[in-house]
């Protein structure tokens, strides 16, 4: 059984994360680049909510009430993933 509980294995199984806003007037989403998360944080590290969501906040209101979408990777995501978006940028401490 393949377990997917750290950023390291998002990588390896080629799995993406995106992360989104819950503030009522924002809405605000993007992709996570896992590459950079895991030079920030480790490949070690929990990919759960609860793991990920004190180092997050929104680039475009502030708010750190996000949620997280995990899917595996796929030729339409990928092409998805190309297009402009507004990212959601990571707390730095």
């Amino acid at each position: 059984m393949i377990r997917i509980d750290t950023i390291g294995a998002l990588i390896e199984y080629r799995y993406d994360l995106s992360v989104h806003c819950h503030a009522w007037d924002c809405r605000n989403g993007g992709r996570v680049d896992l590459e950079a998360l895991a030079l920030r944080l480790g490949k070690g590290h929990g990919c759960l909510a609860k793991d990920l969501k004190r180092h997050f906040r929104c680039s475009k209101c502030g708010s750190r009430d996000v949620g997280f979408i995990l899917s595996p990777c796929t030729n339409s995501l990928a092409a998805i993933a190309s297009a402009p978006m507004q990212e959601l940028r990571t707390v730095k401490r």
